[in-house]
């Protein structure tokens, strides 16, 4: 009798052991994941704001967003598939006025507006994701 209750109680122990692992993983690797999914949205936060700065600048001064618009497409396609629609109409309005710039022409002021209006909604959806990773 105390035998197998000394062999239970080891097995018990043993599958308790393992359980309290698997567990422990399972949480660490969350963590992980949302800890680089917040490295990746703050990435996004930086490289909308560095986009937004060139749209800015005078027709002399322009840079194209190149490595900057694809590095964003791709993180977002990948990570943050739902806010890659409001990534389009932000990318749709930006090329309107980054066209303008690269002819040496006044951006239109329509286009400026809806650039910036583009901009806003497309960092509230950013904060929204940010807020629902902190939670």
């Amino acid at each position: 009798m105390e035998v197998s209750s000394i062999l239970i109680g080891g097995a018990i122990g043993f599958m308790s052991a393992i359980a309290k692992d698997f567990l422990l993983e399972n949480k660490k690797s969350k963590e992980k994941k949302l800890q680089f999914k917040k490295e990746k949205l703050e990435e996004i936060f930086l490289l909308v704001g560095r986009i937004s700065k060139e749209v800015q600048k005078p027709a002399s001064m322009f840079q194209t967003i190149g490595d900057d618009g694809s590095r964003l497409g791709m993180i977002l396609r990948f990570y943050f598939p739902t806010l890659h629609q409001e990534y389009l109409i932000f990318l749709k309005d930006y090329m309107l006025v980054a066209n303008a710039t690269m002819q040496n022409k006044i951006p239109d002021q329509n286009d400026m507006i809806k650039f910036n209006k583009s901009y806003q909604v497309f960092l509230e959806k950013l904060v929204n994701e940010s807020n629902r990773l902190n939670c």
